[in-house]
């Protein structure tokens, strides 16, 4: 094989320099010797050959147009040819070599696998994306980051889920009922704090009479922070008056980071994850009320040996690691 394409590039190459032979010709044959000059941008002048004795012979020796014109015809056929002969050349490639160049320039396929998780999972999550990655190339993770009740509704509906995180165990009980989901796992454990704006300007001391006359916003009941939070409030007889009631806890971290609001209760994490853009007030008792974040498989997925793989990074000590610096509490010993 290797004989045979040295002797199909050393023909190209003499077919390549017969071609610069006929250009060569053909340019000698078309152009008269007469020169343009310019010295200014507006007057020409031409210059040709001076009536000198062995000018006038060298001229004359020159083909007339007629002549140019039969000798071009001539080796228009060559040139014709030459240049077949020259795509044959480049086009000669054996079928293995074209099929290993087609294959090196194909991309290569990408797995796409989705995760729908927790709003309040969405810096952890992100971190994790990057280690799983890097440890199964061609491997694309796609999160849809919402409130748990919206994943679960999400997934009911049709969309296309292959792992699914909650902040609660009662709204993956909904998907399990469906029989949407495989086994789940507790991976982590959450709980609430209260969150002002830089300063605390409005003097916030606790789930208290502070919050009186104060801008509060809270997650909506259906929402598992919501929900947590009104489990506390009961166990603590507080009752609180909100301005606003957001549908994820990310919501509510924006609102208060932003000051539309002057507090929040958001899970601990969430406090974290803002960091100087909020400042963090402590509840007394909070530890009374605990959300549990399950994570398991979607039973319609494709992708299940992938989504295990996920689940186990989540569960790993590196996962589990990256969580606890978040502020959750690792499920996982």
């Amino acid at each position: 094989m290797l004989v045979e394409r040295w002797s199909r590039q050393r023909a190209c190459r003499r077919i390549i320099r017969f071609m610069m032979g006929l250009y060569k010709l053909n340019m000698c044959a078309c152009f008269p010797e007469i020169k343009r000059k310019s010295n200014d941008s507006d007057e020409h002048e031409r210059i040709v050959a001076r009536p000198h004795p062995g000018l006038l012979d060298l001229i004359r020796s020159l083909p007339s147009q007629k002549e140019i014109r039969v000798r071009y015809l001539r080796i228009l056929p060559a040139i014709g040819a030459a240049a077949l002969a020259l795509a044959a050349c480049t086009s000669g490639s054996t079928p293995a070599d074209s099929t290993a160049s087609a294959e090196a320039t194909q991309p290569a396929e990408t797995t796409v696998l989705n995760v729908y998780a927790a709003a309040s999972l969405t810096e952890t999550f992100g971190e994790l994306e990057e280690i799983f990655e890097e440890a199964n190339p061609g491997v694309d993770v796609r999160f849809n980051f919402a409130g748990s009740q919206d994943l679960v509704t999400q997934l009911g509906e049709g969309a296309d889920v292959d792992v699914l995180a909650t902040a609660n165990e009662s709204t993956m009980k909904k998907a399990a009922d469906a029989s949407q989901v495989d086994a789940q796992t507790i991976f982590v454990t959450n709980t609430l704090t209260l969150i002002t704006t830089p300063g605390n300007p409005a003097g916030v001391t606790g789930l208290d009479s502070s919050l009186d006359g104060v801008k509060l916003v809270v997650c909506a009941p259906e929402v598992p922070c919501g929900k947590l939070t009104k489990t506390l409030t009961e166990k603590l007889g507080v009752t609180l008056h909100p301005v606003s009631e957001e549908q994820a806890v990310t919501d509510v971290r924006g609102k208060v980071s932003s000051g539309q609001a002057d507090a929040g209760i958001v899970y601990k994490s969430d406090a974290l994850a803002e960091g100087d853009a909020v400042d963090t007030v402590d509840i007394q008792g909070a530890d009374e009320a605990v959300n549990e974040y399950p994570i398991a498989l979607v039973s319609t997925s494709t992708k299940k040996d992938y989504g295990q793989k996920w689940i186990d990074l989540v569960l790993s000590p590196e996962g589990q690691a990256l969580l606890s610096e978040a502020g959750f509490t690792p499920a996982v010993k």
